[in-house]
């Protein structure tokens, strides 16, 4: 048997939480290493220039290349510390619960990472449009699109999250099996679902600061959320939770991630309300109704295993639809409209022989 050599003792020697941050590091590194694809990209192009007879000069536009690297570094560190700041929580999750509840903090995880991915196809085409609006139009009128962009994003992620949250018992039992079916998985899920809401209507945000180019304001919001994460997961898991039941420290897990969802929202709002960018007060009823809905909801959800359950989480996500479609006006019907045809496969948004934006025909009578 090989004996531990002077780094495996280091490794050894270090705290939990330590070690989390060591694999957080090389984890990030090795993943978002974009320096060896850049070489990979040029070796592949100078050998199939050469291959091809084609003359290929490499140069540097020193003006182009500081913009480009003004914009898109703070964008790359933005990948890197949230990416660290997962995989600490990750690390310090399997190394204080176990491979257990780590494989059970993955499965709660997959519900709120789905329902983030509804702003992060709303941001595929909100980057140019965003682009668009802060040139041509004034800001009394960008004032009012944003803030409708962040109502419809309200709007469709608000019932997705209480789809995940109320009726996790039955999506973890058909999707995973029973195994990871607890008291823990549950409320965790709902908690995730919860805080799913918050970061959706952030990651809108921070695609209006990349899509407006101030990309170090979105670096500054990202580095506050890796920061949040990293103190908090350190002090929870490190004094308190740490004598409690493991289940105790998956809801803590769940907690983490709520409260940074919170202060990203808090001030993401605060700093466009400051700018004048977003009318908060056109926010209020929709963020009212979303705090009542999942008030309501977390009731529910101590209710599970009772029969009442299933009826009163139907009866709570059709009052939510209701009540959210009747606070719309007619132009936010037609944007949440617009919205969900996007996710629509291309073929049926655009049908073969009509091109992009001609209205089908009308057959008439014969």
């Amino acid at each position: 048997m090989p004996q531990p050599n002077f780094i495996d003792k280091l490794y050894a020697a270090l705290p939990p939480t330590g070690r989390a941050a060591l694999d957080a590091l090389i984890g990030a590194a090795r993943e978002r290493s974009l320096a060896l694809h850049a070489v990979g990209v040029l070796y592949v192009a100078r050998r199939a220039a050469r291959l091809d007879s084609v003359p290929l000069h490499l140069s540097v536009d020193r003006a182009q290349a500081r913009t480009l690297l003004g914009l898109s570094t703070p964008a790359f560190f933005s990948v890197l510390l949230l990416r660290m700041a997962v995989l600490y929580q990750t690390s310090v999750i399997f190394l204080v619960l176990g491979d257990l509840l780590t494989g059970v903090w993955k499965i709660t995880g997959a519900f709120y990472r789905l329902i983030l991915y509804i702003p992060a196809a709303l941001a595929i085409p909100l980057l140019p449009a965003m682009s668009e609006l802060y040139v041509t139009e004034r800001p009394g009128e960008r004032r009012v699109k944003v803030t409708r962009i962040l109502r419809t994003t309200m709007v469709i992620v608000l019932p997705a999250c209480l789809v995940a949250g109320l009726g996790a018992q039955y999506l973890i039992d058909f999707l995973f099996g029973r195994t990871y079916l607890t008291n823990g998985s549950l409320y965790a899920t709902f908690i995730l679902s919860v805080a799913a809401f918050f970061d959706a209507v952030s990651l809108v945000v921070i695609s209006l600061l990349q899509g407006t180019g101030r990309t170090k304001r979105a670096l500054a919001f990202d580095t506050l959320q890796a920061a949040v994460i990293f103190s908090l997961t350190f002090v929870l898991f490190s004094q308190i939770f740490l004598s409690l039941s493991p289940e105790t420290g998956l809801l803590a897990a769940a907690g983490v991630t709520l409260l940074n969802a919170g202060v990203l929202f808090v001030v993401a709002l605060a700093y466009l309300a400051r700018r004048a960018e977003v009318d908060l007060r056109a926010l209020g009823d929709l963020l009212g109704l979303a705090i009542t809905a999942f008030g309501v909801a977390g009731i529910v959800v101590l209710l599970l295993g009772n029969p009442v359950y299933l009826p009163l989480a139907a009866l709570t996500l059709a009052a939510v639809f209701y009540v959210g479609f009747r606070l719309l006006d007619a132009t936010d019907r037609e944007i949440l409209r617009d919205s969900l045809l996007f996710f629509r496969p291309r073929r049926l948004r655009n049908p073969p022989g009509r091109s992009e934006g001609e209205a089908p025909a009308n057959p008439g009578r014969r």
